[in-house]
Protein backbone atom coordinates (compact mmCIF):
# COMPACT_ATOMS: atom_id res chain seq x y z
CA UNK A 1 0.00 0.00 0.00
CA UNK A 2 1.47 3.81 -0.67
CA UNK A 3 1.52 6.35 1.88
CA UNK A 4 0.79 9.94 1.40
CA UNK A 5 3.20 12.11 1.20
CA UNK A 6 1.72 15.11 3.29
CA UNK A 7 0.51 15.01 6.41
CA UNK A 8 -2.90 16.87 6.59
CA UNK A 9 -6.27 15.89 4.95
CA UNK A 10 -7.31 15.36 1.70
CA UNK A 11 -10.02 18.58 1.88
CA UNK A 12 -6.92 20.45 3.56
CA UNK A 13 -4.89 19.61 0.72
CA UNK A 14 -7.69 20.53 -2.01
CA UNK A 15 -8.47 23.96 -0.24
CA UNK A 16 -4.38 24.36 0.25
CA UNK A 17 -4.03 23.96 -3.60
CA UNK A 18 -6.87 26.85 -4.05
CA UNK A 19 -4.77 28.91 -2.26
CA UNK A 20 -1.78 28.58 -3.66
CA UNK A 21 -2.97 28.68 -6.93
CA UNK A 22 -4.31 32.03 -6.53
CA UNK A 23 -0.82 33.42 -5.27
CA UNK A 24 1.12 31.30 -7.92
CA UNK A 25 -0.88 33.09 -10.58
CA UNK A 26 -0.61 36.45 -9.50
CA UNK A 27 3.31 36.18 -8.35
CA UNK A 28 3.25 33.77 -11.65
CA UNK A 29 6.15 35.84 -13.67
CA UNK A 30 8.54 36.25 -10.39
CA UNK A 31 8.13 31.94 -10.78
CA UNK A 32 8.96 32.17 -14.51
CA UNK A 33 12.01 34.42 -13.88
CA UNK A 34 13.00 32.26 -11.02
CA UNK A 35 12.80 28.56 -13.43
CA UNK A 36 11.60 27.99 -17.31
CA UNK A 37 10.14 24.83 -15.44
CA UNK A 38 7.03 27.21 -14.28
CA UNK A 39 6.24 28.33 -18.03
CA UNK A 40 3.83 27.19 -19.96
CA UNK A 41 2.00 24.76 -19.77
CA UNK A 42 2.75 24.34 -15.80
CA UNK A 43 -0.25 26.17 -14.81
CA UNK A 44 -2.67 24.83 -16.85
CA UNK A 45 -1.32 21.32 -15.42
CA UNK A 46 -1.67 22.32 -11.95
CA UNK A 47 -5.07 23.40 -12.85
CA UNK A 48 -6.23 20.50 -14.03
CA UNK A 49 -4.71 18.41 -11.45
CA UNK A 50 -6.61 20.73 -8.86
CA UNK A 51 -9.99 20.64 -10.81
CA UNK A 52 -9.96 16.60 -10.94
CA UNK A 53 -9.56 16.70 -6.76
CA UNK A 54 -11.85 18.90 -6.50
CA UNK A 55 -14.93 17.23 -8.66
CA UNK A 56 -13.69 13.72 -6.83
CA UNK A 57 -14.50 15.13 -3.55
CA UNK A 58 -16.83 17.45 -3.98
CA UNK A 59 -18.53 14.06 -5.55
CA UNK A 60 -18.25 12.18 -2.54
CA UNK A 61 -20.63 11.53 -0.21
CA UNK A 62 -19.15 11.11 2.64
CA UNK A 63 -17.32 14.53 2.83
CA UNK A 64 -20.90 16.24 2.70
CA UNK A 65 -21.75 13.60 5.96
CA UNK A 66 -18.70 14.79 7.49
CA UNK A 67 -19.64 18.40 6.42
CA UNK A 68 -23.22 18.17 7.84
CA UNK A 69 -21.73 16.10 11.38
CA UNK A 70 -19.34 18.93 11.68
CA UNK A 71 -22.06 21.72 11.25
CA UNK A 72 -24.21 20.14 13.91
CA UNK A 73 -21.42 20.03 16.18
CA UNK A 74 -20.81 23.78 16.17
CA UNK A 75 -24.15 24.40 17.03
CA UNK A 76 -24.32 22.10 19.95
CA UNK A 77 -20.96 23.45 21.50
CA UNK A 78 -22.41 27.08 20.61
CA UNK A 79 -25.30 26.24 22.54
CA UNK A 80 -23.56 24.29 25.26
CA UNK A 81 -21.53 27.35 25.94
CA UNK A 82 -23.93 29.29 27.15
CA UNK A 83 -24.82 26.30 29.41
CA UNK A 84 -21.66 26.63 30.39
CA UNK A 85 -21.92 30.69 31.90
CA UNK A 86 -25.03 29.07 33.54
CA UNK A 87 -23.17 26.36 35.49
CA UNK A 88 -20.29 29.20 36.49
CA UNK A 89 -22.58 31.27 38.06
CA UNK A 90 -24.26 28.19 40.09
CA UNK A 91 -20.66 27.19 41.20
CA UNK A 92 -19.80 30.73 42.32
CA UNK A 93 -22.77 31.62 44.02
CA UNK A 94 -21.81 28.19 46.40
CA UNK A 95 -18.23 28.61 46.21
CA UNK A 96 -16.98 25.48 44.77
CA UNK A 97 -13.83 26.91 43.13
CA UNK A 98 -12.49 23.21 42.10
CA UNK A 99 -15.89 23.51 39.61
CA UNK A 100 -15.62 27.06 38.62
CA UNK A 101 -11.87 25.82 37.91
CA UNK A 102 -13.45 22.93 35.59
CA UNK A 103 -15.99 25.03 33.56
CA UNK A 104 -13.48 27.68 32.79
CA UNK A 105 -11.25 24.77 31.20
CA UNK A 106 -14.36 22.59 29.68
CA UNK A 107 -15.00 26.61 28.24
CA UNK A 108 -11.22 26.99 27.15
CA UNK A 109 -11.06 23.52 25.39
CA UNK A 110 -14.81 24.17 23.91
CA UNK A 111 -13.44 27.31 22.69
CA UNK A 112 -10.43 25.90 21.33
CA UNK A 113 -11.21 22.13 20.05
CA UNK A 114 -14.82 23.52 18.50
CA UNK A 115 -12.46 25.15 15.85
CA UNK A 116 -11.40 21.90 14.76
CA UNK A 117 -14.84 20.70 15.39
CA UNK A 118 -12.75 17.96 17.81
CA UNK A 119 -16.11 16.04 18.58
CA UNK A 120 -13.74 13.25 21.20
CA UNK A 121 -12.40 16.20 22.36
CA UNK A 122 -15.54 17.42 23.22
CA UNK A 123 -17.19 14.22 24.93
CA UNK A 124 -14.41 13.93 26.89
CA UNK A 125 -14.98 17.33 28.22
CA UNK A 126 -18.39 16.93 29.04
CA UNK A 127 -17.77 13.90 30.58
CA UNK A 128 -14.85 15.23 33.24
CA UNK A 129 -17.29 18.31 33.96
CA UNK A 130 -20.37 15.51 34.60
CA UNK A 131 -17.66 13.29 37.20
CA UNK A 132 -16.31 16.51 38.71
CA UNK A 133 -19.94 17.86 39.74
CA UNK A 134 -21.30 13.71 41.07
CA UNK A 135 -19.51 14.50 44.34
CA UNK A 136 -21.73 17.90 45.19
CA UNK A 137 -24.62 17.11 43.96
CA UNK A 138 -27.06 17.60 47.00
CA UNK A 139 -25.28 20.53 47.42
CA UNK A 140 -25.76 22.13 43.84
CA UNK A 141 -28.93 20.71 43.91
CA UNK A 142 -29.74 23.39 46.67
CA UNK A 143 -28.18 26.31 44.76
CA UNK A 144 -30.34 25.85 41.73
CA UNK A 145 -28.49 22.98 39.74
CA UNK A 146 -32.00 21.05 39.41
CA UNK A 147 -32.87 18.36 37.59
CA UNK A 148 -33.96 20.35 34.17
CA UNK A 149 -30.06 21.09 34.18
CA UNK A 150 -28.94 17.65 35.36
CA UNK A 151 -30.63 16.05 32.31
CA UNK A 152 -29.56 19.03 29.81
CA UNK A 153 -26.11 18.16 30.31
CA UNK A 154 -26.91 14.08 29.70
CA UNK A 155 -28.41 15.48 27.28
CA UNK A 156 -25.18 17.04 25.59
CA UNK A 157 -23.18 14.09 26.31
CA UNK A 158 -25.84 11.53 24.19
CA UNK A 159 -25.92 13.91 21.46
CA UNK A 160 -22.04 14.52 21.10
CA UNK A 161 -21.81 10.60 21.54
CA UNK A 162 -24.09 9.88 18.80
CA UNK A 163 -21.95 12.46 16.89
CA UNK A 164 -18.84 10.86 17.54
CA UNK A 165 -19.77 7.22 16.88
CA UNK A 166 -20.83 8.60 13.57
CA UNK A 167 -18.61 11.09 12.46
CA UNK A 168 -15.78 7.78 13.60
CA UNK A 169 -17.46 5.13 11.40
CA UNK A 170 -17.17 8.38 8.14
CA UNK A 171 -13.87 9.01 8.64
CA UNK A 172 -12.53 5.15 8.50
CA UNK A 173 -15.04 4.71 4.81
CA UNK A 174 -13.31 8.27 4.43
CA UNK A 175 -9.68 7.24 4.61
CA UNK A 176 -10.42 4.01 2.45
CA UNK A 177 -11.32 5.95 -0.21
CA UNK A 178 -8.43 8.46 0.14
CA UNK A 179 -6.23 5.51 -0.12
CA UNK A 180 -7.35 4.13 -3.14
CA UNK A 181 -6.79 7.83 -4.76
CA UNK A 182 -3.56 8.59 -3.09
CA UNK A 183 -1.56 8.73 -6.44
CA UNK A 184 -3.66 11.74 -7.22
CA UNK A 185 -3.53 13.13 -3.77
CA UNK A 186 -0.04 12.81 -4.21
CA UNK A 187 0.64 14.09 -7.48
CA UNK A 188 -1.19 17.40 -5.98
CA UNK A 189 0.79 17.78 -3.17
CA UNK A 190 4.21 17.45 -5.18
CA UNK A 191 3.23 20.35 -7.18
CA UNK A 192 2.21 22.18 -4.58
CA UNK A 193 4.98 21.67 -2.79
CA UNK A 194 7.58 22.75 -5.27
CA UNK A 195 5.62 25.88 -5.39
CA UNK A 196 5.62 26.51 -2.30
CA UNK A 197 9.27 25.71 -1.35
CA UNK A 198 9.81 27.83 -4.72
CA UNK A 199 8.25 30.96 -3.38
CA UNK A 200 9.46 30.26 -0.09
CA UNK A 201 13.30 31.21 -1.84
CA UNK A 202 11.70 33.99 -3.70
CA UNK A 203 10.54 35.69 -0.87
CA UNK A 204 12.61 35.01 1.66
CA UNK A 205 12.88 38.53 2.69
CA UNK A 206 9.26 39.83 1.55
CA UNK A 207 7.71 39.22 4.68
CA UNK A 208 4.23 39.96 3.73
CA UNK A 209 4.49 37.35 0.19
CA UNK A 210 6.51 34.64 2.26
CA UNK A 211 3.93 34.05 4.54
CA UNK A 212 1.55 33.45 1.45
CA UNK A 213 3.80 30.25 0.80
CA UNK A 214 4.27 29.46 4.28
CA UNK A 215 2.41 25.68 4.70
CA UNK A 216 1.45 26.28 8.44
CA UNK A 217 -0.24 30.09 7.85
CA UNK A 218 -1.94 28.33 4.76
CA UNK A 219 -3.23 25.54 6.42
CA UNK A 220 -5.04 28.07 9.07
CA UNK A 221 -6.64 30.15 6.82
CA UNK A 222 -7.89 26.58 5.08
CA UNK A 223 -9.14 24.94 8.21
CA UNK A 224 -11.08 28.63 9.36
CA UNK A 225 -12.73 28.52 5.67
CA UNK A 226 -13.70 24.77 6.42
CA UNK A 227 -15.44 25.47 9.17
CA UNK A 228 -17.36 28.55 7.82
Amino acid sequence: MKNFSFEFRAEELRLLGVFVKFCYSRDRQDFIKSSPKFMDPHLLKFNEKLLEISILIMGNQTYRQLNEINGRIGMVSTIFTAYLYQLNVIFINVNLKELIKETESVFQDFHHHNQKIDCEYLLSGLQQLKQAIAPYIKQLENAGFDHALQAELDAYISILNAEYVEKKSLLAELAEWEESNVDLFNDLWATVDEILRTGQKMYHQNSVKLNDYNVEAILNKVNESIIQ
